[in-house]
């Protein structure tokens, strides 16, 4: 029992979901940049 808890601490999992999500959302703003980046390099009719 006392493993467990140790195994599945909330705070570090809500901390480590947290960290996951900022990083998406990272990801997410870089790429939405750089597709615009190169439509407006290469001329993209989308």
């Amino acid at each position: 029992m006392v493993y467990s808890r140790q195994l599945f601490q909330l705070d570090v999992m809500v901390a480590v979901m947290l960290v996951i999500a900022l990083i998406g959302l990272l990801l997410d703003r870089a790429l939405a940049l750089g597709e615009t980046w190169l439509s407006r390099r290469y001329g993209g009719a989308a």
